[in-house]
């Protein structure tokens, strides 16, 4: 018996060093560049079901790699596809099939919050959204693309009069924290404002370790403040990753309004994994289409009339794939 509270005072002590290694550890895997999938929202259903959602059909937005159904949950070796809603009903949040507010022969993805929905004991704390791919395997570099629209009345997001330091559009997990494995890392690309009535939007990137009394750390950060995020227009954001540390690790990320020139909104060599990491094993929980942030954000919203809003079309994933 005292051996046994001598091990488990240990496990306590150390924390991580009793947790799991990176659980494709041992995996074999060829790393071949490949297209995953991409889908246009097209002539495809999407199903409630409880605290999350999915969609299951042939997307017509595509001729190919556009089959929905082979990424539920066990039919894929590259992972699943799912919507997580995580608390609330659909009065307090929503994932649904629109029509583009641009196109009215246009069907699009659009994630609507009208109060917050995540809650602690009997108090909504967050709101949350979220397109998964989880359970990921052999993803070393990842690559996507996707067009996003914010709509003209999420503008009202400049006159909030305090700091904008958290509203996520994605999100990708090397080692995730609730797996139970060592060294768990993320990486961010969301929005931010200064504090400040009037103050413009940008987009913003960070990368952050856990640490072991469950803390989360910056490793990097970047604001990009040469491009003002524009309301009521649509553009195509690119995301680039490759697992690496502080001197072979990248993250880029550029963005095209529709009609205009790309810009290039990140170029960061720097860590994409925990700096303790003895196994690199790839990207293995990514939340690609996200829509995350406080009670405060979307309280504001509905204190003025409207929800916290964001629209998803034309979405390509591949791996081992660089822009």
């Amino acid at each position: 018996m005292g051996k046994i509270i001598v091990l488990s005072f240990v496990c306590l002590s150390l924390f991580s060093s009793c947790k799991k290694k990176s659980i494709n550890c041992d995996r074999v895997c060829t790393y071949a560049e490949t297209k995953l999938f991409n889908f246009g929202f097209e002539d495809v259903e999407l199903i409630q079901s409880g605290n999350s959602a999915g969609i299951i059909g042939l997307d017509s937005g595509y001729p190919d790699l556009n089959n929905w159904d082979s990424w539920l949950q066990g039919k894929n070796e590259y992972g699943s596809l799912s919507i997580l809603y995580e608390d609330g009903d659909i009065s307090e949040r929503i994932a649904e099939l629109v029509t583009d507010p641009e196109n009215p022969d246009n069907t699009v993805l659009h994630f609507d919050i009208k109060s917050p929905n995540v809650y602690e004991g009997d108090s909504p704390v967050k709101a949350r959204t979220q397109m998964q791919l989880h359970n990921a395997t052999c993803i070393k570099e990842y690559y996507q693309k996707v067009d996003l629209y914010f709509p003209s009345e999420l503008a009202l997001l400049s006159n909030y009069s305090e700091q904008i330091y958290w509203l996520s559009i994605f999100e990708l997990w090397n080692n995730a924290n609730w797996t139970k494995e060592k060294y768990p890392f993320r990486i961010t690309v969301g929005l931010q404002k200064e504090e400040g009535v009037g103050n413009p939007i940008y987009f913003d990137a960070e990368a952050q370790l856990v640490t072991k009394f469950g803390s989360f750390k910056n490793v990097w950060s970047e604001v990009n403040t040469n491009f003002e995020v524009p309301f009521g227009q649509w553009m195509t954001l690119e995301i680039y990753i490759l697992e690496g540390n502080e001197t072979n690790g990248k993250f880029y990320s550029a963005v095209t309004p529709y009609g205009e020139s790309k810009q290039v909104l990140f170029e960061i060599d720097n860590a994409t994994q925990h700096p303790k990491e003895k196994c690199a094993d790839g990207f293995t929980h990514i939340h690609p289409l996200k829509w995350y942030t406080s009670d405060k954000i979307v309280n504001y919203m509905k204190d003025n009339g409207e929800s916290l809003a964001v629209y998803w079309d034309n979405w390509e994933v591949w791996v081992n794939k660089a822009p």
